[in-house]
């Protein structure tokens, strides 16, 4: 059976190309027929190359994958400065001058802000506000209720999940800043170094004065609070 030298397939017949590169193989009718037919892609696009002039640029189709959405218009698929997160109702043209109003780089800092200010519980809700002419005004209603653990920083949104926490990691250090359960006492002792017990309401001296060696002090947790 002989191969293709052009696409390396193997094919049955006379010659050294197959029936896809021999010109001679089918005629032009035929060739249209078995690609109208047998092919799934999509058709071809032909274009004109008779009766060109030098200057003359042939048109070129667009993908067809780029029409038929729903979600958006013809000069929102092919608008390449066109902000689809815009929020203000003011259409930005291409000979735009105020690209900082019009810009998704213009929320960058309120995104941000908000981000810090949720993460930390310091506001109940957000709200921005957009004017047809690109104005926009944000509002925050701040969180009186929020509580602070004195071990690890960290901010909550009530006193009551403040409790939970504290319930939940019942000791910590707050030298390094952590808080844990009990059985990691031991472990946090060893890993880190310290000059004065760690542990909270621990009534021994090495609570009570520091400047004590590490090892001294990982000895008295591991045997006073293990």
């Amino acid at each position: 059976m002989p191969y293709c030298i052009s696409c390396g397939d193997a094919f049955t017949g006379p010659g050294s190309l197959c029936v896809f590169h021999n010109p001679t193989a089918f005629s032009k009718t035929q060739m249209d027929t078995y690609n109208k037919y047998d092919n799934n892609n999509l058709p071809l696009i032909k274009y004109r190359t008779s009766g060109q002039g030098s200057r003359h640029k042939p048109h070129k189709h667009r993908e067809y994958e780029n029409f038929n959405y729903y979600d958006q218009s013809i000069e929102q698929t092919f608008d390449q400065f066109h902000d689809t997160n815009d929020l203000s109702l003011a259409p930005y043209y291409h000979n735009h001058t105020n690209d900082h109003q019009h810009s998704p780089s213009h929320l960058n800092h309120a995104a941000q802000t908000f981000t810090r200010l949720t993460s930390q519980h310091a506001i109940n809700s957000l709200t921005l506000t957009s004017t047809p002419a690109g104005l926009k005004t944000i509002s925050v209603i701040p969180n009186k209720d929020r509580e602070q653990c004195p071990v690890c920083r960290k901010w909550f949104p009530d006193a009551e999940r403040l409790r939970m926490h504290r319930w939940e990691y019942s000791s910590g250090c707050e030298v390094h800043g952590i808080c844990f359960g009990r059985e990691e006492e031991a472990f946090h002792a060893s890993k880190c170094r310290h000059d004065r017990c760690f542990v909270k309401g621990c009534p021994s001296l090495y609570r009570k004065e520091g400047g004590w060696k590490g090892s001294v002090v990982e000895g008295h947790v591991k045997e006073w609070h293990q």
